[in-house]
């Protein structure tokens, strides 16, 4: 089920670490994601990157199995490498059923003397975002961003809307708007949002 040593093993010399939760869809979905974050920035790698899936049919460093929503199983697979990641920061990025283990593994992590520098919570109805990190939701019509509970400062909506899973499976196509705060907003495309956002934590 966990990830093979060696992994987290060169994970261990970074200073920051991406964890990809996704939905209940097929992976091949979340692969696409992946591969998408590695083209707006050189930061995200295989080298530095878990992916939670139901299954590994894709093998690209992923744990197979996992129920989207067990935070508590994704925070146990990290906590068995916690010696190896002490020094990384943790970036969470949930889909769907995948934000509920997204912000329940991230809290707990944090309780427990871990790291969280941020999640990207997409599209998951009425879900509390309600962390010590920041959490910027990222929706896929209006309607299902006014869904949310916490994270309403620094979110983005696709605008005209699109399609739950499109927003996933394509990213790099999403125009919306970009709410700094609660009524003010600005133009924008998803793909300037997150390359802003991972780029402030990252740093």
């Amino acid at each position: 089920m966990f990830l093979p040593i060696n992994i987290y093993l060169r994970m261990s010399l970074l200073s920051c670490l991406y964890i990809i939760c996704g939905g209940f869809h097929d992976s091949s979905l979340t692969t696409n994601f992946f591969t998408y974050l590695t083209t707006i920035t050189k930061d995200i790698s295989k080298e530095n990157t878990i992916i939670f899936n139901l299954d590994s049919s894709e093998k690209i460093y992923s744990v197979d199995r996992t129920l989207p929503y067990n935070g508590f199983s994704i925070y146990k697979c990290l906590k068995e490498n916690q010696h190896k990641l002490i020094d990384c920061d943790l970036i969470f990025m949930g889909f769907s059923a995948g934000v509920i283990g997204a912000i329940i593994a991230g809290n707990l992590w944090e309780k427990n003397g871990g790291k969280v520098k941020a999640l990207f919570a997409f599209d998951s109805w009425g879900v509390p975002l309600i962390a010590n990190f920041p959490c910027y939701r990222i929706s896929h019509d209006y309607f299902t961003h006014l869904s949310y509970l916490g994270g309403e400062t620094n979110s983005f909506y696709a605008n005209p809307s699109i399609s739950h899973l499109d927003l996933w499976q394509n990213p790099e196509n999403v125009q919306g708007c970009w709410e700094i705060t609660l009524g003010i907003k600005k133009r924008s495309n998803l793909q300037e949002f997150l390359k802003h956002y991972l780029k402030e934590n990252r740093e």
